[in-house]
């Protein structure tokens, strides 16, 4: 009912379904007690829920020669996600990246020796940290 919809709605949460079961069908709780149970019910679900939020990530493939090696994975290690790592004549990475101004700043880094091989967009649902 819409007193479980206001309280997903002032959560900001979308993609989501409220099923509250009541047991007794009595009329006991009164309107404004019925309100409340419902209300209740769907703020207890919210605390206990695991949240996440649907984003866009990049899943990149970038080379660098070994001597650029540790400048670059020191900077992966505090802003991407390392899924994968290649060696052959020059070091290789499968890396989940958030924000694209990070490629940016590695090829600087590396004074334009980076090569990014691949690059594609990807949607994926990253847990939230709870702050109800």
């Amino acid at each position: 009912g819409l007193p479980m919809l206001q309280m997903l709605q002032a959560h900001d949460l979308n993609y989501v379904l409220a099923v509250v079961i009541r047991y007794f069908g009595g009329i006991k709780l009164g309107v404004g007690g019925l309100i409340r149970a419902y209300s209740s019910s769907v703020q207890q679900a919210i605390e206990q829920a695991a949240l996440f939020e649907k984003t866009i990530v990049y899943q990149v493939m970038v080379e660098i020669d070994f001597d650029q090696l540790s400048i670059i994975e020191t900077q992966l290690n505090n802003q991407a996600e390392i899924k994968e790592r290649f060696y052959s004549d020059k070091a290789g990475f499968e890396l989940e990246v958030y924000d694209l101004t990070l490629l940016d700043k590695l090829y600087d880094l590396s004074n334009g020796r980076l090569i990014i091989v691949d690059q594609q967009p990807v949607e994926k649902w990253i847990e939230m940290k709870k702050s109800l």
